[in-house]
């Protein structure tokens, strides 16, 4: 996803130089008239100044500009946390990201996944096991697990705790539940920016 400028702009006047040692080295802005961009093949375009458009943002646009805006806020709160800057850092490193400021956006803009519900260790009794696979850009930071009865009450609610894996979420159920046919089960993945993705099977 690219990261949309405050301000959306337009480029016209739009011309192409091969190989022309005058500009050679050349790009960005040139005396707040030309913008000099190269591209593939060591062709250079040339276009005139980018203009600010009065056109007013669709609602998808501003909601994403707005999304953009909350994930910088997130990403200069985040990091003078020493414990959260080393996570960011090992991020960037790993997913070859050029800053854990990069990193710590990147997570903002993505969502836990839960990848699957694994429930035929549930049976309705308690001490029955209902296991989770969920993954995130960064790491799910808990998995919360409610059980709803066919006629839609809240038999119980609870966190899951994770594996040594990284990935895998065990709910173990408190309270008995005489009839499984209709019973929904729930799962909510919260990451560390605080996005939540939420799940449910009925049975």
């Amino acid at each position: 996803m690219a990261i949309l400028p405050n301000n959306p702009i337009k480029l016209k006047n739009m011309g192409r130089i091969k190989k022309n040692i005058a500009v050679k080295g050349l790009s960005g802005m040139v005396g707040g008239t030309l913008v000099y961009r190269r591209v593939e093949g060591g062709e250079i375009i040339v276009a005139s100044a980018p203009e600010p458009t009065r056109k007013k943002p669709t609602l998808t646009q501003q909601n994403i500009r707005d999304r953009f805006r909350m994930a910088n806020f997130y990403a200069t709160r985040i990091l003078k946390i020493s414990s959260r800057l080393a996570q960011y850092i090992a991020l960037a490193k790993s997913k070859g990201l050029r800053s854990p400021r990069t990193a710590a956006i990147a997570d903002y803009l993505n969502f836990p996944e839960i990848i699957e519900i694994i429930f035929s260790g549930y049976s309705g009794q308690t001490g029955d096991v209902i296991v989770v696979i969920a993954t995130d850009y960064l790491s799910v930071e808990t998995v919360v697990i409610t059980i709803i009865t066919s006629g839609g009450t809240e038999l119980e609610k609870g966190n899951a705790t994770l594996d040594s894996d990284g990935q895998t979420w065990r709910y173990t159920a408190t309270s008995m539940n005489s009839s499984l046919t209709g019973t929904t089960i729930a799962v909510n993945a919260t990451d560390v920016p605080g996005n939540v993705t939420c799940k449910q099977i009925t049975l």
